[in-house]
């Protein structure tokens, strides 16, 4: 069905953090947007979160199961699609962060999970 299929994404920006990977504690980082994107900034001040949409940068591999490490003392394993794991098919993660604040070219944000130089592939305001 999709054989022929080539998906072609590109980064819109990048995240700034001190955030290390298997780091529990979320921090703040900011998420540097590229000049041709910046006009889809516009308003997002009036919002308090977004989602966040990046690419795990770090990680070639995957893994179908996975042992999640935050709130499993069992060390169940799960599907990946059941976890937060960064060893997925396609390596994109997913944060909801809170805006501190909008700027012309950038947004600051906690509650960060993202390692410094991590692809941003797209962002959505949360409507709540």
């Amino acid at each position: 069905m999709f054989e022929d299929l080539v998906i072609k994404i590109e980064p819109i920006g990048w995240v700034e953090s001190n955030f290390e990977i298997g780091q529990k504690q979320k921090t703040t980082g900011i998420i540097h947007i590229f000049d041709e994107y910046k006009q889809g900034l516009f308003r997002l001040n009036e919002f308090k979160s977004i989602m966040v949409l990046f690419y795990f940068h770090k990680f070639n591999d995957f893994s179908l199961i996975a042992t999640p490490p935050h709130n499993n003392p069992n060390k169940a394993q799960y599907g990946v699609f059941a976890t937060h794991s960064p060893k997925r098919p396609n390596h994109i993660g997913v944060s909801n962060v809170a805006i501190l604040e909008v700027g012309e070219d950038f947004i600051k944000i906690d509650n960060c999970d993202m390692i410094p130089g991590t692809p941003i592939l797209d962002i959505k305001a949360q409507w709540i």
